[in-house]
């Protein structure tokens, strides 16, 4: 049973200010996990993906936000798989991840960054 979708829309310009701006390094240590950012500093443009990975967080928010309580951004991660498959670890203390499938697809231009994210309760549990 499906109990939340969330999808956001995010302006990579604006993510791409929010960093280079005067508390750009607050906004990345409160909003990612190392693991992200490592990923999205690998690349030549890394607003793009980190506008990816802050859109996740944001759609998987709007998706579970009637279910989990106290809910802060960094505890919301996106990993890549070997296969560069997207995949999300939730480490919020009021979310056990076990008891749900979590499907999140990405996407982006040079401008804008989205996510939709589906989360579905496991049968039996």
């Amino acid at each position: 049973m499906i109990v939340g979708i969330g999808v956001d829309i995010v302006d990579v310009n604006r993510i791409k200010k929010i960093i280079q701006g005067e508390n750009g390094n607050r906004f990345i240590e409160r909003t990612f996990s190392e693991t992200e950012i490592e990923y999205c500093n690998k690349f030549k443009d890394p607003f793009t993906h980190f506008a990816g990975r802050f859109a996740v967080k944001e759609g998987f928010y709007k998706a579970v936000n009637s279910i989990v309580s106290e809910l802060a951004l960094k505890d919301i991660e996106t990993i890549n798989t070997h296969s560069g498959e997207p995949k999300l670890k939730v480490k919020a203390k009021n979310f056990n991840m076990e008891k749900y499938n979590i499907k999140i697809s990405i996407s982006h231009t040079e401008g804008i960054a989205a996510a939709f994210v589906v989360v579905e309760a496991k049968e039996g549990v």
